[in-house]
């Protein structure tokens, strides 16, 4: 993340989500001339932030308490906004506090996937320009999305599966989890791949079709991607 920004010395930057750790490497990267905000809604968080930083030598890194959705306009603007929290959208205040030609990164949730995305700022309006899957921890306060997971199969034998809602969405609970027990079947695309794919992809399907996983099968040494609907185990398997 911290690559994807392209800190330079003397910037001044703002991290969303501290912990300590992050802004002593910001520090270091913007060096003697540069100014480091570090800011988090969790008094806990900030509190043991400031004493590690202030024991490690940093005492020069700014801790505010106070909640990320709405950035820290007391210092703005900054020419990098990184922000170490999931988040569901980009806050206003983050793109009102950057500086012209700034660079925002922010890990964004988009259908299930986490991605940190590098977004600069370019004549009144931001450029993304490269992303990186990534995972972390749900943003709180005002830009809070946590979603729900809707459990459709938690049988006596350990077996779990889950669909992830987000966003406010509204679903038939009782009737996706009996479409998920009903009888099992396969659709395989015939789509294949290389040893080397990523082990993460994205799928959608029509409102009219069962809820589906992905499942790979590896003839001949290549992976095939395609649909399949388990129904639950009555008994473990041996």
């Amino acid at each position: 993340m911290l690559e994807q920004a392209a800190i330079q010395p003397g910037m001044r930057v703002v991290e969303i989500g501290s912990g300590g750790c992050n802004a002593a490497v910001i520090a270091e990267l913007v060096g003697a001339d540069g100014e480091v905000t570090t800011m988090d809604i969790d008094p806990e968080v900030t509190s043991r932030a400031e004493n590690l930083l202030a024991a490690a030598g940093y005492p020069q890194v700014r801790v505010v308490l106070g909640d990320g959705e709405y950035g820290e306009p007391a210092h703005a603007p900054f020419d990098r906004i990184v922000v170490t929290v999931g988040a569901a959208d980009l806050a206003p205040a983050w793109v009102a506090q950057l500086a012209a030609g700034g660079r925002l990164v922010v890990p964004l949730r988009v259908r299930g996937l986490t991605r940190s995305v590098v977004f600069e700022s370019a004549n009144g309006y931001l450029a993304g320009l490269d992303y990186e899957l990534c995972r972390f921890v749900p943003t709180q306060g005002a830009g809070e999305n946590r979603g729900r997971v809707l459990v459709l199969r938690d049988d006596a034998c350990g077996g779990r599966a889950g669909l992830r809602l987000e966003g406010g969405e509204q679903v038939d609970d009782d009737l996706l989890r009996a479409a998920f027990a009903g009888p099992a079947a396969d659709a395989w695309s015939g789509v294949t791949a290389g040893p080397t794919c990523p082990t993460t992809i994205w799928t959608c399907g029509s409102r009219r079709r069962c809820p589906a996983t992905v499942g790979w099968r590896r003839p001949h040494g290549h992976a095939r991607a395609g649909w399949s609907r388990r129904r639950p185990r009555s008994a473990c398997p041996p």
